[in-house]
């Protein structure tokens, strides 16, 4: 299968704009080739029905046919439910790639908001100055928000699919857990800085 080639180079883990459009085009696959074995089954059962019409004698070269058409299709849809399976693990390591890069970003976002706000400890600043910093780090920091927002809402999602045993397992529930540390800290984090942002208002 071409589509899955990218997986198959024996790279660990693919870049993650390359694994997610691999996987949209294998899932596209996936359904593309349920659909005509759907068709082909359905056909091959309405030309049985018809094929009761006629003469045993006449009929059973022909049921012999399809009999054999239906293990070509049943063999194909065994590959093709394997090929949803691997699809689907694919899927569930690259949300956690894209998991753990979503919340780099978050971490960088409030590491650079913790340090803008340190001159908020010096005691050179004049009132004006204050204020303008202020006005500046609020919108900064609702920015931070939004994105740590996301993170949250997207790690909750692989959370809740791992408890319904959705791509679940040992490694993949201690990743999660880790990477919820990581978004607990980095919460910590943005509140203390959030909170010297509103004292100064």
């Amino acid at each position: 299968n071409e589509v899955e080639v990218p997986f198959l180079k024996g790279i660990e883990v693919l870049p993650l704009q390359e694994a997610t459009e691999t996987i949209a085009e294998s899932e596209a696959l996936v359904a593309s080739v349920q659909s005509l074995i759907s068709d082909a089954r359905t056909f091959i059962a309405s030309k049985n029905l018809e094929m009761k019409q006629f003469d045993p004698a006449v009929a059973k070269p022909v049921a012999d046919e399809f009999i054999k058409q239906t293990e070509r299709i049943n063999a194909a849809a065994a590959k093709l439910n394997q090929f949803k399976r691997d699809t689907e693990a694919r899927k569930k390591t690259a949300q956690m790639q894209e998991a753990g890069e979503s919340l780099s970003v978050v971490e960088g976002e409030v590491k650079k908001l913790v340090e803008a706000v340190e001159p908020f400890m010096a005691e050179s600043m004049t009132e004006d100055e204050a204020q303008e910093l202020c006005d500046k780090l609020a919108e900064q920091s609702k920015e931070v928000q939004t994105k740590m927002d996301g993170s949250r809402t997207f790690l909750a999602a692989r959370q809740k699919e791992s408890k319904m045993g959705i791509g679940g397992s040992s490694h993949t529930t201690e990743a999660l857990q880790k990477l919820q540390e990581r978004l607990s800290d980095a919460m910590v984090e943005l509140a203390k800085a959030t909170k010297v942002i509103t004292d100064n208002e």
